[in-house]
């Protein structure tokens, strides 16, 4: 029984560890390397640099600060409180009202908590005219399955993957797209396609905030 507590204490605690790391590393520097190749495209193209996703939404950003910028502008259900413009409202009801290829579209974490996510990536891929950048919660930590209002996994997206694929989580169900894989959801993302027609590398070293 001893041994059975310490084995599981051990286990729990080097999943704790991995969660922090993966918050604390990879994922932050995913956010700002997407972020940095998001920007640069908006300088080159000249186009309106889309921020979905407030900046200091996360436990780890309030505490060790933003890994993104503001851009030109922020849109989250919950408002920006530290960026300049922003507007407040759900992605379903804001993206409808930009143009065709109007901006470049850098979104965070923000497909796992929209109520359709179908709608939202499919409406960022006409607005960001395929200048799309998409910062996922990495779909193999805890913190996927439980986070608050988590509504599925996203398991790709733009810039590394051309469509957008999820999965639902199971207190969450949502009707399968005919022909996908049983509990996958497969978004095709065809402006972005026809943009870029090979995945992007991404350099997930970690650039400086601009």
């Amino acid at each position: 029984m001893r041994t059975l507590l310490w084995v599981t204490t051990i286990l729990g605690a080097a999943l704790l560890v991995r969660e922090a790391w993966v918050a604390m590393v990879p994922q932050r520097q995913l956010r700002r390397s997407l972020y940095a190749a998001a920007v640069e495209r908006a300088r080159d193209t000249g186009k309106t640099l889309l921020v979905l996703g407030a900046p200091n939404r996360g436990i780890v950003q309030r505490f060790f600060g933003a890994d993104y910028g503001c851009g030109a502008m922020c849109v989250d259900p919950s408002g920006c409180s530290t960026c300049e413009t922003y507007v407040r409202g759900r992605l379903e009801d804001v993206l409808p009202q930009f143009g065709d290829d109007s901006a470049v579209i850098f979104a965070a974490n923000v497909l796992e908590y929209a109520d359709d996510a179908a709608m939202v990536a499919a409406q960022m891929d006409r607005v960001s005219g395929g200048d799309l950048f998409v910062a996922t919660v990495d779909p193999a930590t805890i913190a996927a399955w439980i986070w608050p209002g988590a509504r599925r996994r996203v398991v790709e997206a733009p810039p590394i993957h051309t469509e957008v694929v999820y999965k639902p989580l199971p207190w969450h169900p949502e009707p399968a797209a005919l022909g996908a894989p049983a509990q996958a959801h497969i978004i095709e993302m065809p402006r972005f396609v026809a943009r870029s027609s090979t995945p992007r590398t991404i350099d997930t070293t970690g650039e400086a905030l601009p």
